[in-house]
């Protein structure tokens, strides 16, 4: 199996065989180039007759042994997404500044630690050596030692009479962190079994993941932790799982942004910067954000892996109230960024495209909803226009209430199948996610007209344990 490669030595050959790629060398001959170098040529040797045999790097890699399975992991997304140069230099830069940390804090942590032995050495030897004689010479004059000295008396006794066995534990203990603290492959196994128990396996290793491939701003999974409760509850869980599938995955299959969606996202500080900091100004700053992104053709990256469970409101009232401020936001975001989006598409910029679509979408409903009211007063009226035949008021409403209800019905219903989620327990949630979805349209009214500028807290009273939330998925 051989000895793990240390941080210093992942990022100098990850470094190399970015730079390697990025000249038009072929992985095959990279790996062989790199092979002739001291150190690891067994290794790299083998690496290379296996990409010449046609396996990707990230294979070749894994098949190593001997290279984390984070850098296969990455090299894997890399060369998924046609960015392999960039992931081994994000890599490079990641493990660089790793080795750099350990040597800070090998540094900062060796003075307290000298400091913290010769204290202990010193109580030892007060304890175990000082205080008897102390003893003695009290119980010369016909007195003893008692209270807390006659207490740290016994202790020190107790030490005396452990004491080879406390030699044996402190000669363990100085050399396994002369060897941590010494013997970087050492060191890095430590670590990696610390992380392999104790580590974190979630949504914060899952967005590093993707920052180290190169996203500057990702959008999780989001999930829901509460999608039985009620029908409520289960209508808003099938509209973050239709956000989740057909609008963020769609998009990221098209190389088009994601959307941020009010939690489990991630955005990077140098993209912080660039933009100013995070400025917006209205009640939905996730969906403004995301708009900002597109704007300045940021790309905001879909990352399924990295799964957030939020919970949902339970009635009616409490999400007329919540996706009433939705909707102010909404209208806010289209006033102001309408205009500069539209321009940044006409010059080409697709983000901008798809962002403008997305912030019409309820002025495009509110104008349906006014084109079905209209249509009603012309055939009270008896006014016919003669585009299509006539058909009585009854017939026209039963006709677009039922076709509405089974569209929407099975949009739900494929939403719920394609993200892997039980089909009868959701049924409910399903027949009232019409009502649902039609309720937008009276609220999108409502906020072209009287807009809902105040902030109100959504209560949330479900407790779930994570081993309850992922028996759920």
């Amino acid at each position: 199996m051989g000895k793990t490669i240390t941080n210093g030595e992942l990022s100098g050959l990850a470094m190399e065989l970015s730079m390697l790629l990025h000249a038009g060398t072929g992985v095959g001959d990279a790996l062989s180039m790199l092979s002739q170098e001291d150190g690891y040529q067994d290794l790299l040797a083998g690496m290379a007759r296996r990409a010449d045999e046609g396996a990707p790097l990230s294979q070749c890699l894994r098949e190593g042994g001997r290279i984390p399975a984070y850098v296969c992991g990455l090299v894997e997304v890399g060369e998924e997404t046609g960015r392999t140069e960039e992931a081994l230099s994000a890599l490079s830069r990641y493990y660089e500044r790793r080795a750099r940390l350990d040597r800070q804090v090998r540094g900062a942590l060796l003075y307290p630690a000298v400091m913290l032995v010769l204290m202990l050495l010193v109580i030892a030897v007060l304890l175990v050596r000082v205080l008897p004689i102390f003893d003695d010479v009290y119980a010369s004059l016909g007195g003893r030692l008692t209270g807390v000295a006659g207490g740290l008396l016994a202790l020190g006794r107790g030490l005396d009479a452990a004491m080879p066995v406390l030699w044996v534990v402190l000669a363990v203990a100085v050399g396994f962190f002369a060897a941590f603290a010494g013997v970087e492959s050492f060191r890095g196994e430590v670590l990696a079994a610390w992380r392999r128990g104790r580590g974190d396996k979630g949504v914060s290793r899952r967005m590093n993941n993707a920052r180290l491939a190169g996203a500057q701003a990702a959008q999780g999974y989001r999930d829901s932790k509460n999608p039985t409760d009620t029908p409520i509850s289960g209508c808003y869980s099938i509209y973050y799982w239709m956000v989740n599938r057909f609008y963020s995955q769609a998009r990221s299959g098209l190389r088009l942004n994601a959307i941020v969606n009010g939690s489990g996202f991630m955005v990077s500080m140098k993209l912080l910067r660039r933009q100013g900091g995070w400025k917006t100004a209205t009640l939905t700053e996730d969906i403004e954000f995301s708009a900002l992104c597109a704007l300045r053709g940021d790309r905001i990256y879909w990352v399924p892996e990295a799964v957030i469970f939020d919970e949902q409101p339970l009635t009616f009232a409490l999400s007329w109230k919540q996706r009433k401020r939705w909707s102010t936001g909404m209208v806010q975001c289209m006033e102001r960024y309408a205009v500069p989006l539209l321009s940044r598409a006409a010059r080409g910029n697709l983000f901008s495209l798809d962002s403008l679509l997305f912030f019409i979408l309820p002025v495009v409903q509110v104008l349906g909803l006014l084109a079905m009211a209209g249509g009603a007063v012309f055939d009270l009226l008896g006014i016919s226009y003669g585009l299509f035949p006539v058909t009585s008021l009854f017939h026209q409403i039963f006709f677009a209430v039922n076709l509405s209800f089974f569209t929407t019905f099975l949009g739900a219903l494929l939403a719920v199948a394609a993200n892997g989620k039980p089909i009868r327990p959701m049924l409910p949630a399903m027949i009232w996610y019409w009502l649902f979805i039609m309720s937008w349209m009276p609220l999108n009214l409502l906020c072209l007209v009287r807009r809902s500028t105040v902030w109100e807290a959504i209560p949330h009273t479900r407790a779930l344990s994570l081993s309850q939330v992922q028996g759920l998925r």
